[in-house]
Parts: C-alpha cells; structure tokens; sequence
C-alpha cells in the first residue's frame, strides 16, 4: 500500500483519545471537551469546555460531537480560527434516551446526517439530519438494534444499520432509503460481528468463498480475535 503524509506531529497526550481527523489536524476526546490539534504549528483550540465530550463523525471541516448525556448533537465548523455551530439537534423524547455519541454519520456528499437514539441495547429510533435545510426525519425502526453501527451506500441514497452481534448467533440489519423513506429489518442467523462495510452485491464475491455452507456451520467467534484460519461463506438467499 502507498501513500502520502498528509500532516505530521506530536499532538497533545495527557487525558485525550484521538477520535477523528480533521483539515490540517485531530480532533480528541476528553473529560475536559473537545481538543483541535493543528499538526502544523501545534496550536490548541477547545469545544465545550469543562465537560466530557465524544466525536460521533467528522467530514471536511464539520464535526459532529456530543457531550456526556449526549441529549443534543451538535454539528461545528471547525475549518475557521474560531469554531463556528451550524446546528443542534435534540434527541427524540419518543426515543426513550439520548443519541448514541459515536454513532453519528454523514453520508458520503455530506447532506445528511444519520443518528440512532434510545437504550443502548435497545436502539429503535433513527434520526436524519438534513444539513442542507436543519430539518430532521424521525424514523421508528421495525426492529431494536443493540449497539447498533451505521453506513451509507457509496451514492448516500440508504443508510444501513447493524447490530453489534458479538458473541451471539444472530444479527439484525435495517436499510433506511432516502427518497421512499422506507425502512426495513430482519435478524439473520448469524452473529460475531462488530463492523461491516456496504458494497454492491457485484463486488461482494470478493468476500466470500466459492464454497458455501450453511450459516449453522460458521459457528460465531467466542473470543476475540477469533481464531478462525479460513474465510467462512454462506449464502443468505438463492437468486
């Protein structure tokens, strides 16, 4: 693999986790707010002040963070001297609970902005963020979703939702469309999972054997790493 340097430092250490990158620099989390690290000249600029804070997702100069109940998210523009707010959103009260503070996306264009709300290990109401107007769609999932993660397709026209599975033999997946507003759901018999990424069903031959087996022959891992030598493959449907 290649590539470029594109800013090089020593950031500030003492209390921080380095949470997202941003133009020129890092963002870090901390008990004290936010951190700014500029790489190039070391200057140090904070949010929220004071109180414990979380980056949920950060794209070009804006940043999405949250603090410690994360009951409002907020979105900054962090691409000035001076960190500008370009929007707050309050979590849904139907939700049962506040945002889930890093869980927050931007779609790949940057016009929307997806959140999860509610208990963590029982995640049922999505929320959308329209950069563009402010506005916010306010979705009740089919299903809950335990510590759920979030992706967008390439194109940011559906968002996808997954359950954190590890550890268990199955896993719930949504997909949330943008133009139809539709979402559904449906737990799969399958678990072990943390992550995922969303591809296009021609690329996902990649990931997969040429043998398939049956999702009760790839057992889940019960530790991490997990141990398996061999890439698993099943097949979910018959085309």
């Amino acid at each position: 693999m290649k590539g470029k340097v594109a800013v090089e430092g020593s950031p500030p250490r003492d209390g921080l986790c380095a949470a997202a990158g941003i133009p020129g620099g890092m963002a870090f989390e901390s008990g004290d707010g936010l951190v700014l690290w500029d790489a190039s000249t070391g200057d140090v600029r904070r949010i929220a002040e004071g109180e414990t804070s979380f980056v949920s997702d950060a794209q070009e100069n804006l940043l999405a963070w949250c603090t410690l109940q994360c009951h409002e998210m907020h979105v900054t523009d962090v691409g000035s001297e001076q960190p500008a707010e370009v929007v707050q959103v309050s979590f849904p009260p139907e939700a049962g609970g506040g945002f889930v503070a890093r869980d927050g996306r931007f779609s790949p264009n940057g016009q929307y902005l997806a959140m999860v709300a509610g208990p963590y290990e029982a995640i049922g109401t999505l929320v959308v963020l329209d950069m563009s107007t402010g506005t916010t769609e306010v979705v009740p999932l089919p299903q809950t979703f335990n510590a759920p993660n979030l992706e967008w397709s390439r194109d940011g026209s559906q968002l996808f939702i997954a359950s954190n599975s590890y550890d268990t033999d199955t896993m719930t997946i949504g997909r949330y469309d943008i133009e139809s507003g539709t979402v559904e759901a449906v737990t799969l018999p399958v678990g072990g999972g943390l992550g995922f990424v969303v591809l296009d069903r021609s690329e996902a031959d990649a990931f997969f054997t040429d043998e398939l087996v049956a999702p009760d022959e790839c057992p889940s891992p019960g530790t991490s790493p997990s141990e398996r030598t061999e890439i698993c493959g099943f097949a979910l449907a018959v085309p």
